[in-house]
């Protein structure tokens, strides 16, 4: 499991009740393509994060399906109504079996 320090996430700590705020998160991930090859000469094998979920009280607010035309440390920028208290959570898969979680918490005031 890659642990959360891998990613930046950039989202109030509270916000208003109907207020729409914005989430900004980056992932540490080379996104490798295959084409490189090492100082040795070996071919850097294809791993690149295929799926990123964002769940807000655990239901899903943002998806994403990802392929090799993304660059390394992908980032993401999308916008969410406060609706409750609560979490952001924020999953990620890569091709070699590799899962990445963080999570956010989110207080809505009056």
């Amino acid at each position: 499991m890659i642990s959360d320090l891998l990613s930046r996430i950039q989202a109030p700590a509270s916000v208003r009740r109907g207020e729409v705020f914005a989430v900004r998160v980056t992932l540490a991930h080379p996104m490798e393509t295959g084409f490189r090859y090492d100082e040795h000469g070996t071919q850097t094998p294809y791993n690149v994060i295929n799926t990123f979920v964002c769940a807000y009280n655990g239901r899903p607010v943002f998806t994403a399906a990802l392929s090799s035309g993304i660059a390394a440390n992908p980032g993401f920028e999308f916008f969410i109504r406060a609706r409750d208290s609560g979490e952001l959570l924020f999953d990620w898969h890569d091709d070699e079996g590799h899962q990445g979680t963080a999570r956010h918490a989110i207080t809505v005031t009056s």
